[in-house]
């Protein structure tokens, strides 16, 4: 499991990591590069498994892309409660929804 920067939507900062991991490009690394870097495949991959591996996750994509990295995100419950799972290149976040 991911290690999270962890935040509560109700605060701006929650807000703002949601904003952006509702950015939906693409369900996959195929529709955001036309040749996607072994390295990038081996990042996409454990973000893939991490949302496999989380309860009710749903809405999965690439949210963000450039040459060098990309971002992704979706949607789960923790402990019971929704979240939303922000994956950066360099910081996980995890925003609480209901609070």
């Amino acid at each position: 499991m991911f290690k999270y920067r962890e935040y509560k939507y109700s605060t701006q900062a929650g807000k703002n990591i949601v904003k952006k991991a509702e950015m939906w490009e693409g369900p996959d690394l195929q529709s955001v590069y036309e040749k996607p870097s072994s390295a990038k495949q081996k990042a996409f991959d454990e973000c893939w498994e991490e949302y496999c591996e989380m309860e009710n996750s749903e809405m999965f994509g690439i949210c963000s892309h450039n040459t060098f990295a990309f971002s992704c995100s979706w949607y789960a419950t923790v402990n019971g409660e929704p979240v939303c799972c922000f994956i950066t290149r360099d910081n996980n976040y995890m925003v609480w929804l209901d609070r």
